[in-house]
């Protein structure tokens, strides 16, 4: 008999985040439905729009926060009440744990911004997950001789 092309199972066992003693389900992003990974796509590509913005505005701040707040309620499956507590810290803190979740069987769909990030320690800079430091542009003064000098290649 030849081996199977596809094996799918439908009953699967979440892991969970733990909010006030109580556990709740942390969807990863195979789990999805379609217009939520959409939703996830759309919000993540936005998020990342604003949290590059160096000094926002009111509003802008005011809309990060709201494109936070969606798409943790997209990964954790919880009452409204308790996503309506939670701080944006407790909300990056749950996308991060996400990022941390294996996302099989993604690859020939256009992986939502968000599952791009490679993830590691916490990282001062926000929810990019990357613990590297922040490049600069000014670079050296040597490297400006370098790119102002004709090659000698």
């Amino acid at each position: 008999m030849a081996k199977p092309l596809l094996t799918l199972t439908t009953l699967t066992e979440y892991p969970t985040v733990e909010i006030d003693g109580v556990p709740y389900a942390l969807r990863p992003a195979d789990a999805l439905p379609a217009s939520s990974y959409q939703a996830l796509q759309t919000q993540g590509d936005r998020f990342d729009a604003l949290w590059k913005v160096p000094q926002r505005t009111a509003e802008e701040t005011t809309e990060l926060e709201t494109v936070l707040d969606a798409i943790c309620r997209l990964m954790l499956q919880a009452p409204v009440d308790v996503h309506d507590k939670l701080t944006d810290v407790q909300r990056l803190r749950i996308c991060q744990a996400f990022l941390e979740l294996p996302h099989e069987g993604l690859q020939s769909m256009r992986q939502p911004a968000i599952l791009k990030r490679t993830t590691g320690a916490k990282s001062p800079h926000g929810f990019n997950g990357s613990t590297a430091a922040p490049t600069r542009r000014r670079g050296s003064p040597r490297s400006r001789s370098r790119s102002s000098a004709p090659s000698s290649r």
